[in-house]
């Protein structure tokens, strides 16, 4: 079983974590845009103007809540 530890470290790395039967989460950003990839590369991090943590139920979850509200 992970820890929120793993979790938090995993989503700091890019990937998305399982958790069986219940969904995945991941991260998705907002960011300001640059006129070229050029100054995009230079800026980096500061164009991030917000990062969340993104839920997606599994098919088993969905299936299940959708047979309750039947």
């Amino acid at each position: 079983m992970l820890c929120k530890y793993e979790v938090m470290e995993a989503l700091e790395n890019g990937n998305t974590v399982r958790l069986d039967d219940l969904g995945s989460f991941r991260l998705t950003m907002k960011s300001q845009g640059a006129p070229t990839a050029a100054e995009a590369k230079k800026k980096g991090a500061q164009l991030i103007k917000q990062v969340n943590v993104q839920f997606t139920k599994s098919t088993t979850m969905r299936d299940t809540l959708d047979a309750r509200e039947a």
